[in-house]
């Protein structure tokens, strides 16, 4: 008798500037991998339809879509409801659109949360029951897994450790509040303090070269508040969630050897010694792809998703 063939798992991860693709088999490998430009100014309709093109020029077939999306997000109908670098796309149900041009279920979730699944299902320190994912990027996202179930909270916006305060008289965030963990060490208002003092704008991996960390001042102090303020989210993490593992994805992962030391040092006088001896914190090997892999848990694995 002829074994019926296992069709694969389109996982989305949209971002601001680009949305990642891929096909993944139920072992968590990626088949086929993709990007196209998100493109936001011109409307979510036009990025459904890009995905379209590509996804038919692969010419495979897939069970299931997943769609790791910046939220809050309605996972129902796939809404983002509200989000600062997809204004354009707020309102939109992708559920609707997604059935209609591929036919097959759609499954959303916060990328966030995606990172986390993806981590708990597929990355080193799997089946683990207490992960936290910190995706520090343009801005701060958070996932949390515990008693391996994932923390969605009663409207899905548990966990957004990216707008707790770590410094009330701090910077104004995105979101309005002042001195979010997001504002203090999200890239974007990491540049722009830089900018603000100097008028030069870097990337935040040109900002913490060494070289112009021992000739800039302006640089050095941002760097050391940062590094500082990174030590006091980690920390706050740590103490609310006990967790096994605090993974960190996103652009941080290149700089975290450099960090690592004084982080640790910081750590030392903010949690219980118990507490960070048991702890890991460790950067991401899951590589660029890890909201796709995400996106492809949330069918793959259905039962993880907690309240």
């Amino acid at each position: 008798m002829k074994r019926k063939k296992v069709l694969p798992i389109l996982g989305i991860d949209l971002g601001g500037t680009n949305t990642k693709l891929g096909l993944v088999n139920a072992k968590g490998k990626l088949l086929v991998t993709g990007s196209v430009p998100t493109l936001v100014s011109q409307g979510p309709l036009e990025w459904a339809h890009r995905i379209k093109e590509m996804i038919d020029g692969w010419g495979e077939k897939f069970s299931a879509i997943g769609v790791a999306s910046p939220g809050p997000l309605q996972t129902k109908t796939g809404t983002i409801l509200q989000t600062p670098n997809l204004r354009e796309f707020e309102g939109f149900s992708m559920a609707k659109v997604f059935k209609k041009l591929f036919r097959v279920p759609v499954f959303f979730e916060n990328d966030a949360n995606c990172a986390a699944l993806a981590e708990f299902y597929f990355g080193p320190y799997k089946g683990q029951k207490h992960i936290v994912v910190l995706t520090l990027g343009t801005g701060v996202g958070s996932g949390v897994i515990s008693e391996g179930k994932l923390i969605r909270g009663v409207s899905g916006y548990a966990t957004e450790l990216g707008h707790m305060i770590i410094d009330r008289r701090g910077p104004k965030c995105f979101c309005g509040k002042m001195g979010c963990f997001e504002a203090m060490v999200g890239a974007r208002g990491t540049t722009k303090r830089y900018k603000d003092l100097t008028g030069q704008e870097l990337s935040l991996a040109e900002l913490f070269e060494e070289k112009l960390l021992k000739s800039s001042p302006q640089a050095r102090k941002i760097f050391d508040d940062w590094v500082e303020s990174l030590s006091i989210g980690l920390a706050n993490t740590a103490n609310i969630f006990d967790p096994q593992t605090i993974i960190l994805s996103g652009g941080v992962v290149e700089a975290w050897d450099k960090v690592r030391a004084p982080v640790h040092q910081l750590l030392s006088t903010m949690i219980p010694q118990p507490v960070l001896e048991s702890l890991v914190i460790e950067a991401s090997q899951l590589g660029k792809y890890f909201g796709v892999l995400g996106a492809s848990a949330l069918v793959l694995h259905p039962t993880s998703l907690g309240s």
